[in-house]
C-alpha cells in the first residue's frame, strides 16, 4: 500500500504561494479574505479554525463573519451586497450548505462571480463546463486534482468513479475529469451494486459522507482511491468514509484521513486567493 499524505502536497502549492505572495507585496496589493459562517454546524467551525491558521501562516488578512441560522434571507443578502460592493475585501468564502430556508432563496448567487472564492455560484460552477481554465474552482475537487497530479497518478482515458453526487463534491469533480481526459461515473444514494462499478475502476474517489461505508469489497489491487469524506466514527475518532484500517492490497494507493485531502483545502483557498491578481492581469 502506498499512502498519499496532503501534507507533501501542501508543502508543493504553499511554496508557489510564497513566491506570488512576494510579488504581491512588492505591489503592495496583499488580498483579503471574508469568511461567511451561518449558525454553529461543528465541520464549519473546525474548517474555519484551519483557514484562520492558514491564513495567519502567510500573513493574509481576513474578517470572519458569523450570522444566527435563522437569519432572514433578504437580511443575508444584504450583507453579502456590502461584501461585493467593499473594495478592500477581494473575496468571499460562504460555509455550505446553508440552512435550507436560504438554500431556496439561492443566496449564494448573490455573491460577485470575481468574488466568489469557493465556486458556489451557478455562474462559476457553470464555467467549470469550459475548456478554458476557471479563475476559481471549487477547493475541494481542486484538491482532488492537484493529489493525483502531485503524486503523477495519470488521469487521461483512466476509469474513474465518484461516489457521491453532492453541489460542493461529485457534480463539479466530475467536470474537473473531464477536463483532464478521463471517464468519469458518479454514483448516487440510487445507484444499485455502487460495488461492481468501484471494483473495475482505476481511480474512486469518495464522498459520501459515510464513516468507514466503503470495505475492502468495494476496490481492488492496483487501484487509487481519494478519501474525501470526513465523519467520526462509533468511538467518536475522525475517520473518511473508507475502511482505512481494513485496506490489505499490496499495490493500492490511498488518501488518509486524516492527513489526506482536509490537509489541502486551506491552502487551495489561499493559492486561488492569491493567483486572482495574476489571472485578471
Amino acid at each position: 500500500m502506498q499512502i498519499l499524505y496532503g501534507k507533501e502536497v501542501e508543502n508543493h502549492l504553499s511554496e508557489t504561494i510564497i513566491d506570488k505572495l512576494n510579488l504581491l507585496r512588492e505591489k503592495n496589493k496583499i488580498p483579503k479574505l471574508a469568511i461567511l459562517r451561518v449558525g454553529k454546524n461543528g465541520n464549519d467551525i473546525s474548517y474555519e479554525k484551519s483557514l484562520k491558521k492558514k491564513l495567519n501562516s502567510f500573513k493574509i488578512p481576513y474578517t470572519a463573519y458569523e450570522y444566527r441560522e435563522n437569519i432572514d434571507a433578504n437580511v443575508f443578502k444584504y450583507e453579502i451586497e456590502k461584501l461585493n460592493h467593499n473594495n478592500e475585501i477581494d473575496a468571499i468564502m460562504l460555509f455550505r450548505p446553508l440552512p435550507e430556508h436560504l438554500e431556496r432563496e439561492n443566496v449564494t448567487e448573490v455573491i460577485l462571480p470575481d468574488k466568489d472564492i469557493d465556486c458556489a455560484t451557478l455562474y462559476n460552477q457553470g464555467k467549470l463546463f469550459a475548456k478554458e481554465d476557471c479563475l476559481y474552482y471549487p477547493c475541494t475537487p481542486m484538491a482532488v486534482i492537484d493529489i493525483l497530479k502531485f503524486y503523477n497518478i495519470d488521469m487521461v482515458s483512466k476509469n474513474i468513479v465518484i461516489a457521491g453526487a453532492s453541489q460542493v463534491v461529485g457534480k463539479p469533480l466530475s467536470m474537473m475529469f473531464a477536463k483532464e481526459k478521463a471517464t468519469v461515473t458518479i454514483c448516487n444514494s440510487k445507484t444499485v451494486d455502487m460495488h461492481k462499478l468501484t471494483v473495475n475502476a482505476d481511480i474512486i474517489i469518495s464522498a459520501i459522507g459515510k464513516p468507514k461505508y466503503l470495505t475492502k469489497d468495494y476496490f481492488s489491487d492496483g487501484q487509487t482511491v481519494i478519501d474525501v469524506g470526513i465523519n467520526f466514527d462509533e468511538n467518536g475518532k475522525i475517520c473518511g468514509d473508507v475502511d482505512f484500517e481494513n485496506i490489505d492490497y499490496e499495490n493500492i494507493k490511498i488518501t488518509p484521513v486524516p492527513n489526506g485531502v482536509g490537509v489541502i483545502t486551506t491552502t487551495i483557498l489561499v493559492k486561488q486567493l492569491v493567483e486572482k491578481y495574476f489571472k485578471l492581469r
